[in-house]
């Protein structure tokens, strides 16, 4: 939970700024990152997101399985979750009071953004085909880690759960599975943006196992 190393593994657009490719824990880091997420309130008028990284945010989903696994991605986000409280080592360097009261409502904002990331996925980018296995692995962190910290949220995602549960058990696999809430990334030129986004980061990966 280094956010500068993380955040050199990362290449923007020297102009828009805008995330281009990085390894698969940087962008993790930076689509869970509570100090970006308030720049870009800060920025928008309107209290949303900056529409870059709404589209890099679908993008990842859509072409995450090119480059790793679902299990893998759960077991990042968990560390990132920090529930050892790791990243209090670099309160001094990280903590920013223009944001935040104190260093653990600081980590306890980036906690929520972790699970704002999975609800998104478990809501709109589920693989109901492939990861039914993955279900007991985040119900148990839901319960065990998340509950400690953030029943409420807790609570929704387990929710969630039960719904895609449901849905699994219920369904004719043969068929394709509507999202609990459907996705909107069906623009050909956001799509040929995830194909070369994940081409990018299969080759980083490459790379760095080399």
């Amino acid at each position: 939970n280094d956010r500068n190393s993380m955040f050199t593994e990362l290449e923007f657009d020297q102009e828009t700024y805008q995330l281009q490719t990085g390894t698969l824990r940087g962008i993790l880091c930076y689509l869970t990152d509570e100090i970006t997420y308030q720049n870009h309130l800060m920025g928008n008028q309107d209290g949303h997101a900056d529409d870059g990284d709404q589209i890099l945010l679908k993008t990842f989903f859509m072409s995450y399985k090119m480059f790793t696994d679902s299990k893998t991605l759960i077991a990042l986000l968990i560390t990132r979750f920090d529930e050892a409280d790791i990243s209090r080592k670099y309160e001094t360097r990280d903590y920013q009071a223009n944001y935040f009261n104190n260093w653990p409502t600081q980590l306890r904002y980036r906690k929520r953004l972790v699970l704002k990331f999975i609800r998104t996925w478990l809501e709109s980018y589920w693989d109901y085909k492939s990861d039914y296995s993955c279900l007991p692995i985040l119900m148990n962190f839901f319960n065990e880690t998340c509950n400690q910290v953030l029943p409420l949220e807790s609570k929704n995602l387990m929710t969630i759960l039960s719904n895609i549960m449901l849905v699994c058990n219920t369904a004719d696999k043969r068929n394709k599975i509507t999202q609990l809430v459907p996705n909107t990334l069906r623009n050909t030129r956001l799509k040929k943006m995830m194909l070369r986004f994940s081409r990018d980061l299969t080759t980083i990966e490459a790379d760095e196992i080399s």
